[in-house]
């Protein structure tokens, strides 16, 4: 088997006492040959690496474990070995020896090279080894040897808790029910062993002086020692042999290099003596440096003393913001708000002409003013100004779901340009309207009296536009009839498809058919649903595109996290450190409720020690499917550990907070609240073969085989037992979410689709 180092590290030691790859000499052949060593315990193994420096080490064992964590006290070693090493099966964090940040019991082998000799507190880290291991864990150590590293009376600054021989066994006996020390040594010699793998037992010839060999059981004066130890019985150990045929040769070069560098060093001292003679001679010059010098100092501290204000003035302005974010919240609120509401809503109408008084936002058309339904469209028109072609945004309905919150973020983007006058067309209302009527004028085609069909109210909207449409962007297929209507009309579309071949089936096979007829560009959000209708429906590929689903994720500040996290958790009598495990998603049969509901029954059933606790958010579209769902909760015992939360408007702010983010869903085409779990640095866990999750994900969560719970249940104890693992999932993610999913670049990509259309029939 070969294991391979990387290119030497870019990252500089700032106190010279650690090993990093681009130092070589014994102390290369002695770390080196540690980690080498400790593989034969480490396959298939969950290993922690502990003052794992650099990264190298924690990289030589990952090529045979099944996971490795590193762990260091110092953040920019951690950044260093994040880029050179940082994988899904390697990730590194800060962390103390004597606080290691991991659950119990969540590795098999702790390896440590080396740590003892920096710390005062032995016993109190061999506690925290043994916490982190499960009970048939290995500890890996080694330490230097006091009675021969350190010279007699002399003590290094870097190692000033340095064990002999017996003192190392004396620990390990205390804390281990099985141990045993070795010796490490780097030298040059020969070596003559069997040409067949076989039972070896060596003999060593040591040269005590230019005369003398000396036959001993091991090499004597090693400055290292090796230990091992469990609870467990030990496993066979292999003893070993580092060979480097380039070590003597680089030993010789390293002194040529090292006389070299000493005589450079003497002319630059002699050439610095001659500078500061003559500096003697020129001391009024060094008196006016001096002057300068405390200038610069005191222009230094004043502008300091403005970035300090700067940055107080700063925190203010933000504390400034939360405030007023709460009292409007609280006007939004008021009863005075709700009791205004009908004369706001008459304002609008009066002020905005026509295209308010189609769809008022939240006021239902039997409502209206018979006086203001009068307003005949010329009187409109003669008011309107904006001579702006028209971009026309149409959805299914505005309900708080996926697909129209998508559309609602993309009329976010679409509403600051200023080359197009937004309008917005919705089949159905919902909860989403007043916002998009805060964006664009909206018609609500259901909603508008004496329409025959929504169909035909749509095609009377577009015979009454004040101005040309030079395009739109339809979401969903449900849009399809009013598809067909622009392309009548000439009205180039490009449509946006969320539904995979189940729903396609469910709402009828022609609706895709009349998309791939009359729209001009088709969009799918992941390959996995294009491959899929292309497949099952015979659909054509011409015009087909693949552009990531767009999302906006708003921001939350570390307080409101910290609210809603303990508003969670605390109100189901749960600590606040438990591991929190969302799914969010209407509880329907599609989405997944009943495998989240094993998941969390099998997981709480495996580990009742894990501290962790499972929400759902999101209201049944079926009374009675979300009763089954709430009569199995009651039969599970569930309670307390299992919570379902009915749809907010701001489950962002739940998901965001959230340790590991569940997407149990049989069919998803691209889920928003995946994005929103990406984007909010917390890691997924999803099905393959149910959507464009997968996709979406990458490296950045963990996908296993479709419905199988026992994976998934197995998934979600590996995270919730290394939260390590789990911020480097997130943060993989978060990057993976910004290069992607961003809405101004999914909108970007479908305004440059549009522009690709030539104007005119």
């Amino acid at each position: 088997m070969k294991f391979k180092l990387l290119a030497p590290s870019e990252y500089q030691d700032r106190t010279g006492e650690r090993f990093i790859t681009n130092r070589s000499g014994e102390i290369e052949v002695e770390h080196h040959h540690r980690y080498l060593f400790a593989t034969q315990f480490c396959k298939g193994r969950d290993v922690l690496d502990i003052a794992s420096g650099e990264g190298y080490g924690s990289y030589l064992l990952s090529q045979v474990a099944k996971s490795v964590i590193g762990i260091d006290i110092d953040p920019d070693v951690v950044s260093q070995a994040r880029r050179a090493y940082g994988s899904a099966s390697l990730v590194f964090d800060v962390g103390s020896c004597q606080s290691i940040p991991l659950v119990p019991g969540s590795v098999d082998v702790v390896v440590s090279f080396p740590t003892l000799e920096h710390i005062n507190q032995h016993s109190a880290f061999l506690d925290e080894v043994k916490r982190v291991l499960r009970p048939e864990g290995l500890f890996v150590l080694s330490t230097p040897n006091r009675q021969v590293y350190s010279s007699p009376g002399k003590q290094n600054p870097f190692q000033q808790f340095e064990l002999s021989h017996q003192e190392c066994e004396t620990l390990l006996s205390k804390h281990f029910t099985h141990k045993t020390v070795g010796l490490q040594k780097a030298t040059s010699g020969s070596v003559i062993v069997p040409a067949a793998k076989c039972d070896l037992v060596l003999e060593v010839f040591h040269r005590s002086n230019e005369l003398t060999y000396e036959l001993t059981d091991v090499p004597p004066n090693a400055p290292y020692l090796i230990g091992l130890a469990s609870d467990s019985p030990l496993p066979s150990i292999r003893w070993g042999l580092l060979d480097n045929p380039d070590f003597l040769y680089g030993s010789q070069l390293r002194l040529m290099e090292t006389e070299a560098l000493l005589q450079s060093e003497v002319g630059r001292l002699g050439k610095e003596v001659t500078e500061v003679n003559q500096a003697f001679e020129k001391g009024s010059k060094s008196n006016l440096l001096n002057q300068e010098h405390d200038r610069l100092r005191r222009e230094l501290q004043t502008e300091r003393a403005k970035t300090d204000a700067a940055l107080q003035h700063i925190a203010e302005l933000e504390l400034f913001s939360q405030q007023t974010q709460s009292q409007l919240h609280q006007v939004y609120t008021s009863t005075s708000w709700r009791v205004t509401r009908p004369i706001r809503a008459l304002k609008s109408i009066v002020s905005a002409g026509f295209s308010t008084l189609r769809t008022p936002p939240n006021v239902e058309s039997s409502k209206r003013s018979a006086a203001a339904e009068s307003v005949k469209l010329s009187i409109s028109t003669a008011a309107q100004s904006d001579q702006r072609p028209i971009l026309l945004l149409t959805t299914h309905d505005c309900s708080r779901t996926g697909a129209p919150v998508m559309c609602l973020n993309l009329a976010r983007e679409l509403s600051k340009r200023d080359d197009f006058r937004l309008l917005v067309v919705a089949i159905n209302g919902g909860e989403l309207s007043r916002e998009f009527a805060e964006l664009a004028p909206l018609y609500v085609l259901s909603e508008i009296r004496d329409s025959s069909s929504p169909t035909a109210t749509f095609k009377a909207i577009l015979r009454d536009l004040d101005g040309p449409v030079w395009g739109a962007i339809c979401n969903t297929i449900l849009c399809a009839e009013l598809v067909e209507a622009l392309d009548d009309v000439d009205i180039p579309v490009v449509s946006l498809i969320h539904e995979l071949s189940t729903s396609i089936d469910q709402f009828g096979r022609q609706l895709i058919d009349k998309i791939n007829m009359h729209a001009r560009h088709v969009v799918y959000g992941s390959s996995y649903a294009r491959d899929q209708v292309i497949q099952d429906f015979g659909i054509g590929t011409a015009k087909i595109h693949i552009v990531p689903t767009g999302h906006n994720v708003p921001f939350f500040s570390a307080q409101q996290r910290d609210v809603v996290r303990s508003q969670v958790l605390i109100n189901a009598d749960s600590s606040r450190d438990n591991v929190l495990v969302v799914a969010c998603g209407t509880v329907d049969h599609r989405k997944g409720p009943d495998v989240f509901l094993q998941v969390a029954s099998s997981v709480l059933r495996l580990r009742p020690d894990l501290p962790i606790h499972f929400l759902w958010i999101g209201s049944a579209i079926n009374r009675a499917y979300g009763s089954w769902i709430a009569h199995d909760v009651s039969r599970l015992g569930l309670q307390g550990r299992v919570e379902f939360m009915t749809s907010r408007v701001d489950a962002d702010v739940f998901i965001s907070v959230a340790d590991i983010f569940l997407l149990p869903s049989r069919e998803d085409p691209y889920p928003l609240v995946s994005l929103t779990a990406m984007a909010s640095a917390v890691p997924v866990i999803a099905f393959s073969g149910a959507g464009g999750a997968a996709e979406a994900l990458g490296e950045a969560g963990i996908i296993v085989p479709y419905l199988d719970v026992p994976e998934m249940v197995a998934a979600v104890i590996k995270l919730a037992e290394h939260p390590l693992r789990r911020k480097f999932l997130g943060e993989v993610g978060a990057a993976r979410f910004m290069e992607n999913n961003d809405i101004r670049i999914f909108t970007d990509r479908i305004m440059g689709l549009l522009l690709q259309i030539p104007a005119g029939p």
